[in-house]
């Protein structure tokens, strides 16, 4: 896939905000290196502030709260693979367990099912502030799971450090570099793989709101191209 001149989510802050010029200064983009944040993240911290609010679940210390997210990362094979929770989950103990998140469908609720947790379902913004409430977190590779454990005061945050795949070529699968390593509460499992079932119709149609029509498009013409490279 051609992104263009795009060559990575790198840019040099300092030398704009040392311009002095009357000018407009426009950015737009998804700003993902820590580095770019480092600096300013207690401010951006105070920024964002946010309440929490445990939805009337009673949370507790030693609760353990889950981010999911597929939909559209599924059509995008950028999904991480669903081991990488239990892994994690196989070494960690909990009162009760939490998942919210994206496309929490039936495969995901199969999959967990061993661990009976409580699904939690809302609009963004109550899913964060859901998030917040907590003190220990297991987060998956989206934005917005990771602004979420980067405004918590949680104790004891998860995240995965993805595997360098070749065959993703996305440049949110190969330039994004959000490592927080400087506060020790951020824990990273290194090299999670991405699921490697194929999507399938079913996932573009759960996936529809999160895309842009020619997206859609190009996902269901691919699939029917695979379907007839299979019947030859």
């Amino acid at each position: 896939m051609d992104y263009g001149d795009f060559d990575g989510y790198d840019l040099d802050l300092a030398a704009l905000c040392d311009r002095r010029e009357p000018r407009r200064l426009e950015v737009k983009g998804y700003f993902q290196r820590y580095d770019l944040l480092r600096p300013y993240k207690a401010r951006m911290r105070s920024w964002f502030a946010l309440s929490s609010c445990d939805r009337g679940y009673a949370v507790g210390p030693d609760d353990l709260v889950v981010h999911i997210r597929r939909g559209d990362l599924l059509v995008f094979n950028l999904a991480l693979s669903l081991d990488y929770y239990r892994e994690l989950l196989k070494q960690l103990s909990w009162r009760r367990l939490y998942i919210v998140g994206c496309g929490l469908d039936g495969e995901v609720r199969r999959y967990f099912a061993r661990f009976e947790p409580v699904y939690v379902e809302g609009e963004p913004l109550q899913d964060l502030q859901f998030m917040l409430a907590f003190d220990r977190m297991i987060l998956s590779n989206s934005g917005f799971a990771w602004w979420a454990g980067f405004l918590s005061t949680a104790r004891e945050v998860h995240f995965p450090a993805m595997s360098r795949d070749s065959a993703r070529d996305h440049p949110k699968a190969t330039l994004v570099d959000l490592r927080i390593d400087d506060e020790s509460r951020f824990h990273y499992v290194e090299n999670v793989p991405y699921q490697e079932r194929a999507y399938t119709l079913a996932d573009v149609y759960r996936a529809r709101g999160q895309l842009r029509k020619q997206r859609v498009a190009g996902a269901v013409l691919a699939l029917l191209a695979r379907r007839l490279g299979r019947l030859r």
